[in-house]
């Protein structure tokens, strides 16, 4: 075949070396051999697929009408055929492509590189080129890559000319030829067996699934083996946008159509494509929608006694009202809802059997609703106000604690602080040393 652009088919193409070369795994040999041993392999025709190309009609290419993957039109003439005038089929054209790497391409690459010694991936590069240029006035002895087998040039100085190495066609600078002869120097660097992506994943970069039109979300996604990612962007059903991302593994977009989104990543790189599951999302007008939750517990506090009144706040911007749940053994075991009420939203239970509990709130409105962070409360069956220490027994040792604290000889942990706070007002002073030392004189007496 003569120079050419990628085809504009990019993802018919990718389905089609899905369907067609994908079924057969050549692992590089052990130890480099010389071009006359090699032949293209399974991966090397898949490579040469995804950049050529499928047009089942006959198409103009610069100077011959092609067909298929490349291939010359058999009812090909000097002119221009009529778009259409020819037809193939899939099975036909890999066949054809096949035939003509076989008793053509892949003989050229050995003839120019006799003596050379190189892996599988550098043979199915210099064949992808041998079969997008014709390989003939030397092309393949003369290209940079050759000049690295044979040590004349290292393998950065080889990359950087083979990215320009014929890379004009008609005449015209052709960036998609450009952009082969990188994925072909990738292609020959690359030691191990590439395949394509098997599996992709994406995710959105928060716990929320509702946003509204004046903030960004951020996308991670991730796969095996790929060199770019596509991102397909759906609201309400209908596709809005396709972004390509080369570099990076992320993607942040503001959307400022409010509907029902639904987002996935396609992972490619050479030898074929992969979809990841769709993420799902809604985006609204900004007073829709509760943004953020906050819970916190009185004063801090993570310990308290079995059947002790406990009191938390509840905070949220837009929300109509809250509910609180309890989860024990990562099961929900209560929840109950909150009324907003002016600015303050306070709510007040009491856990009356001792273990570990998880608490949270909702806050919800117009349907839409936003978790608070989780907090985890030890509840115990003995008294925790004054058991400093922690040992559950409240005794002299705790005493000793405070008063050294308050002396300022020695410190309190800020749970061990929480203890010390006997009267609950948020600092731990004389008062509380007092309040501590009664409390032991009740107990004696």
């Amino acid at each position: 075949m003569r120079y050419k652009p990628l085809f504009t088919g990019i993802f018919t193409a990718f389905a089609i070396c899905s369907a067609g070369f994908l079924n057969i795994q050549n692992p590089l040999p052990v130890k480099a051999t010389t071009s006359v041993d090699l032949n293209i392999s399974q991966n090397g025709l898949d490579f040469i697929c995804s950049l050529e190309g499928y047009s089942a009609t006959c198409y103009w290419d610069y100077s011959q009408s092609s067909i298929g993957y490349g291939t010359k039109c058999p009812y090909s003439s000097v002119q221009p055929h009529k778009s259409g005038l020819h037809t193939t089929t899939k099975a036909q054209a890999q066949t054809a492509m096949q035939s003509g790497i076989n008793t053509n391409y892949a003989l050229k690459v050995k003839n120019q590189t006799k003596g050379l010694e190189m892996n599988q991936n550098q043979f199915d590069a210099l064949t992808s080129l041998a079969y997008n240029c014709g390989g003939g006035l030397n092309r393949i002895y003369n290209c940079p890559l050759t000049k690295y087998l044979r040590g004349e040039l290292t393998a950065s100085t080889a990359r950087t000319q083979y990215s320009n190495y014929i890379v004009y066609a008609g005449g015209t600078y052709n960036k998609g030829l450009y952009n082969r002869r990188v994925k072909e120097a990738n292609l020959f660097f690359t030691e191990e067996y590439i395949q394509k992506p098997s599996t992709a994943s994406i995710s959105i970069d928060s716990p929320r699934k509702v946003f509204d039109i004046t903030e960004n979300i951020t996308f991670s996604f991730s796969a095996d083996y790929a060199d770019c990612y596509y991102l397909g962007i759906d609201c309400n059903g209908t596709r809005i946008s396709t972004p390509k991302i080369e570099d990076g593994n992320t993607y942040t977009q503001m959307f400022d159509q409010p509907g029902h989104y639904s987002v996935y990543v396609t992972a490619y790189n050479t030898y074929g494509t992969v979809d990841s599951a769709p993420v799902e999302f809604d985006i609204t007008f900004p007073d829709e929608i509760p943004h953020w939750c906050e819970i916190s517990a009185q004063n801090g506090r993570t310990l308290f006694k079995a059947g002790e009144p406990v009191s938390f706040d509840l905070t949220s911007d837009n929300a109509e009202f809250f509910v609180f749940r309890v989860m024990r053994e990562n099961a929900i075991i209560g929840s109950a809802p909150v009324t907003r009420k002016d600015d303050a939203y306070p709510y007040q239970t009491a856990f009356n059997t001792a273990g570990t509990y998880i608490v949270y709130a909702s806050a919800y409105a117009n349907g839409y609703s936003v978790d608070s962070q989780k907090l985890i409360l030890e509840i115990r069956d003995s008294d925790v106000l004054g058991d400093i220490n922690s040992d559950t027994l409240i005794n002299t040792d705790d005493l000793l604690l405070m008063q050294n604290y308050l002396q300022q000889k020695g410190s309190l942990t800020k749970t061990q602080s929480q203890f010390a706070d006997m009267n609950q007002d948020g600092i731990c002073n004389i008062y509380d040393f007092i309040a501590l030392k009664q409390k032991l004189l009740s107990s004696e007496n």
